[in-house]
């Protein structure tokens, strides 16, 4: 039965991604629309760039009604590749104003891990680009990759390298004392950085999956805890890690074998 499971996951690859970008863009289009204390951090992102006579509030409501949007266009495949180009191209901007905004707040232009933070989405998008492609040459590496990049941005924010922890702090605090989340945090940041190097390497990164889907899981109870649209969008996280740990065409390239 768990072998038969298992193929039904790893043969519908494209709608699992379809299904994990949309919830990403369907739960942050929500929090957007104030239905997530995280507002605040969309809030504060859209102010550190915004130069124009526009109110605030207005490009975020236009921000998340076309995250609302997007997700519905990935989801039933509307627009298929040019969607998925346009999603690229939006998050890319993301990670652009999210450079900015760690400019503004720590007067640092490294700002490496908020730049890493959409990565795992635009890594899922492209793959599904090759997914519409007439000759159809998957490259399910990139799944690993999108992961990678998500565990090590989250890790080194954590750890407060190149990123800012203030969400990480809100989140760890709905589950330990006062006093303890800094050390909650560092933990955290170790053990997200350790996974996210030995899945960008590739070593063991199958079982480190298996684990690792574990810790996502724990962290979307917690996000559901805090709002549910921030629930929604992070298990988006736990579905592609479920995939990742089940199909092993997603560990082929690593570091001992990219010349193969």
């Amino acid at each position: 039965m768990f072998l038969t499971l298992k193929t039904k996951i790893t043969s519908h690859s494209e709608l699992i991604f379809r299904i994990v970008l949309f919830l990403a863009f369907f739960g942050h289009g929500l929090v957007s629309l104030g239905y997530s204390t995280s507002i605040k951090l969309h809030h504060a992102l859209i102010h550190s760039v915004n130069f124009t006579n526009i109110a605030d509030a207005t490009i975020l409501n236009i921000v998340a009604y076309f995250d609302l949007v997007v997700s519905i266009l990935i989801l039933f495949r509307i627009g298929k590749k040019f969607t998925l180009y346009l999603a690229i191209t939006y998050l890319s901007g993301v990670a652009i104003t999210a450079l900015a905004f760690y400019f503004v707040k720590t007067g640092q232009i490294f700002g490496i891990a908020e730049v890493m933070r959409r990565f795992p989405w635009i890594f899922y998008a492209v793959f599904l680009i090759h997914s519409y492609k007439k000759e159809k040459v998957l490259k399910f590496n990139l799944l690993r990759l999108g992961l990678a990049f998500a565990f090590l941005a989250h890790g080194l924010a954590s750890l407060g390298i190149w990123g800012l922890n203030a969400g990480h702090i809100e989140l760890a605090s709905n589950v330990v004392k006062a006093q303890d989340v800094r050390y909650f945090i560092l933990g955290s940041g170790l053990v997200d950085t350790t996974i996210g190097i030995f899945l960008m390497l590739g070593i063991y990164s199958q079982a480190i999956t298996k684990v690792a889907t574990f810790w996502i899981l724990f962290v979307v109870i917690l996000s559901f805890m805090t709002g549910f649209p921030d629930g929604i969008f992070r298990a988006g996280f736990l579905i592609s890690a479920i995939y990742i740990a089940f199909d092993k065409r997603c560990h082929t390239k690593t570091v001992l074998n990219l010349k193969k």
